[in-house]
C-alpha cells in the first residue's frame, strides 16, 4: 500500500513513487464507523496496525491494483482525507 496524501496534502508523483511500499493484510471492519485496516498478519493478532482508513470507499480498480479513499487520523489527532493505492499480489 502507498498513500496518495500526507497530512491531508496530495503528494507529487515523485513523492508518491519514491515512498516505500507498506505490506500487510487488508480487512474491512464494519460498524457505526466502518474502517479498512492494514495489519501485519490480521486484526485478531496483537501485531501493530499499519494503517486505518475510516469510511472507506472504492476509488478505482485496474488490472492488479485497487484504490480506497477515506479519512485517516493523524498522530496529532486531526482527521484528514487519504487514498490508499494497493497492488494485489498472490502470496
Amino acid at each position: 500500500m502507498k498513500r496518495r496524501y500526507r497530512d491531508g496534502r496530495k503528494l507529487s508523483e515523485r513523492q508518491f513513487a519514491d515512498q516505500e511500499w507498506t505490506h500487510g493484510v487488508l480487512q474491512l471492519i464494519p460498524g457505526a464507523l466502518p474502517k479498512l485496516g492494514l495489519y501485519v498478519t490480521g486484526p485478531a493478532h496483537k501485531e501493530p496496525v499499519l494503517g486505518e482508513l475510516y469510511r472507506p470507499v472504492l476509488a478505482a480498480v485496474y488490472s492488479g491494483t485497487i484504490s480506497f479513499a477515506g479519512v485517516e487520523r493523524t498522530g496529532d489527532g486531526r482527521w484528514v482525507h487519504n487514498t490508499w493505492y494497493c497492488e494485489v499480489r498472490a502470496s
